[in-house]
Formats: C-alpha cells, sequence, structure tokens
C-alpha cells in the first residue's frame, strides 16, 4: 500500500530517532559542564582583578605605594623559617621584592631579582609573595629561598602589602632602618642604581 511505512522501517526510524535524542542529550551536558568550568574560572579572576582595585593595582590611578622618604606601615610577620619580622627589625639597605604567582612581569623579575639578591646578605633580603595561587606561591617560596628571607601572604592576611601600599605586581623596595624607603621600582634599575650611589 502507498502511504504506509511498513513495521520494520518504522523501527529502524525510531531507533535513528532516539540516537540522536541520546547524542544531542550528550552534547548539552558536555556543553552545561563546560559552562560551570568557565564560569568557575572567572569567579577566580575576578576575585583577583578585585582584590588588585582594591589595593589600586591596575586601576590606572598611578603608583599608590609607599614613596622613597615615606615610611611603610607597622607589621610584624613571620618568614617561612618561624623568624619573626617587623618594620623597625629592617635595617639599612634592605631589599623586599613583592611578587605574585602568574603575573609575568613578575617571572621576567624574579631571576633578575634572586641573581641581585644573592650578592647581599640574606638577612637585607626579603622576599613577599601573593599566595592567592597556592602551589604557585610555593613554587616562587622554593626559588627565593636561597637568597631571601621568604613571606608568603594569603587573602587572610597581608600585611606586608598592606604596610607598603602594595599598587601592583612585581613591586622592589630599597629600605633604610625602620622601613623609610630609598626607593622603589618595578624593575631592578631604580634599585641598583640607588644601592651604587647610596642615596
Amino acid at each position: 500500500m502507498k502511504g504506509y511505512i511498513n513495521y520494520s522501517d518504522w523501527v529502524l526510524f525510531m531507533g535513528y530517532l532516539a540516537a540522536a535524542v541520546v547524542l544531542v542529550g550528550l552534547l548539552c551536558l558536555l556543553n552545561l559542564l563546560l559552562t560551570f568550568a568557565v564560569i568557575r574560572r572567572l569567579r577566580v579572576h575576578t576575585e583577583r582583578l578585585n582584590h588588585l582595585l582594591e589595593r589600586g593595582g591596575g586601576s590606572g590611578m598611578g603608583d599608590t605605594h609607599v614613596q622613597a622618604g615615606e615610611q611603610a606601615g607597622e607589621f610584624t610577620v613571620v618568614d617561612h623559617e618561624g623568624a619573626e619580622l617587623t618594620r623597625d627589625g629592617l635595617g639599612d639597605g634592605t631589599l623586599l621584592g613583592f611578587f605574585s604567582p602568574g603575573c609575568k612581569p613578575c617571572e621576567e623579575l624574579l631571576p633578575v631579582f634572586t641573581t641581585y639578591a644573592s650578592t647581599l646578605d640574606r638577612e637585607k633580603v626579603v622576599a613577599v609573595v601573593d599566595g592567592a595561587d597556592g602551589k604557585g606561591a610555593l613554587a616562587y617560596a622554593e626559588r627565593l629561598a636561597p637568597v631571601a628571607r621568604v613571606v608568603v601572604e594569603t587573602m587572610q592576611g597581608r600585611p606586608l602589602q598592606e604596610a607598603f601600599a602594595v599598587d601592583g605586581f612585581p613591586l622592589v623596595f630599597l629600605v633604610d632602618a625602620g622601613g623609610v624607603v630609598r626607593t622603589s621600582d618595578r624593575s631592578m634599575r631604580g634599585i641598583e642604581r640607588a644601592s651604587a650611589h647610596g642615596a
């Protein structure tokens, strides 16, 4: 008879239809999972950007960190070896470097900083690592530990970043007794000049 589908064709058609529905369902599920992963990643990035904006980093407001001749705020922290570090315990010519894992300029500055720091007394070098990225912070700390006292700061407390009003990464300070800033720079050039001239 014309116009009718026989039973075996109908079963075959329904099999194809069921397979197509299952395939579309699996694709929708995969899309949903990928969307959740992207949203989760965006939340992490948003938190990091908000944290930087709260401190003035990337806001386009210029340098808002502690400037030459100014004194850093008071702080008391414990370094990676358990030794206490305070503002008043900083001596003349102390080098402080602030780094954040995942920051390309930080990654570029790190070998220059460690090379320069290796020429100094280790007690006069402090490296501060932003600990928002746990594994990355530990890797930075391991690279800095041979030449510096390392402090990893987390979201729960950033006393050194607050004391020096860190407004972005990387940032390097040369300070004198009592935390008075001699100079600061986002590279080592200004630090090396100030050290050479004893300014």
